[in-house]
């Protein structure tokens, strides 16, 4: 682990250099790249530290459970508790940066929404779609462009077609496609009867 983050640290000390170099300045997607590549080296070094940190708790929290403060002894327990877990997601996350990738995995998509057979609640229900995919995009801190909005009347969402751009986006969204299917009892039935979209 430790050369590891020698190298990030060297890593991102380069990037540091190319991004305030002019022929970099001048060049904006280059310059993209390079602000992308930035993020994702400083914050791996974050998860490191922060993995370093959890890390050296737990061997003291190890060796306070041999204390014989019964309150010492109470708070290392609590410790051991949580910190292997904590620890494990951190190095997950770290392997994971380490490991190859999907070569468009840093590519931003497009995302394209129709409402399938279902009328008025097929359309709902693709609103409903493009609400979560949009939230979602707003949670992981990407941009959501509109390409193309056609709706219906009552509020739902015949067809949409929207870019959307951020760090890792392909890799997030790869495996999302194909035909959604709801069941549920739809804001247009009046019988209370399950309809499937």
């Amino acid at each position: 682990m430790h050369s590891q983050y020698l190298f990030l640290k060297e890593k991102l000390s380069a990037l540091e250099t190319s991004l305030s170099s002019s022929e970099v300045f001048s060049d904006s997607q280059k310059r993209t790249e390079l602000s992308r590549e930035y993020a994702e080296v400083k914050n791996i070094l974050e998860v490191m530290g922060h993995e370093d940190v959890l890390s050296k708790q737990k061997v003291q929290a190890e060796e306070l459970l041999a204390s014989e403060d019964e309150d010492l002894r109470g708070m290392a327990e609590a410790d051991m508790a949580t910190l292997p877990e904590q620890i494990a997601a951190l190095n997950d996350r770290i392997d994971e940066y380490f490991t190859p990738r999907d070569p468009y995995d840093k590519k931003d998509v497009v995302i394209e929404i129709r409402a399938g057979t279902g009328g008025d609640e097929a359309a709902l229900f693709a609103g409903e779609l493009f609400r979560m995919y949009s939230l979602y995009a707003e949670q992981m801190g990407w941009k959501v462009a509109l390409v193309d909005l056609n709706k219906t009347e009552i509020g739902g969402v015949k067809e949409v077609i929207a870019e959307i751009h951020g760090t890792d986006v392909y890799r997030h969204l790869k495996f999302d496609g194909g035909v959604h299917r709801v069941q549920r009892v739809p804001e247009t039935e009046k019988a209370g009867r399950i309809h499937t979209s």
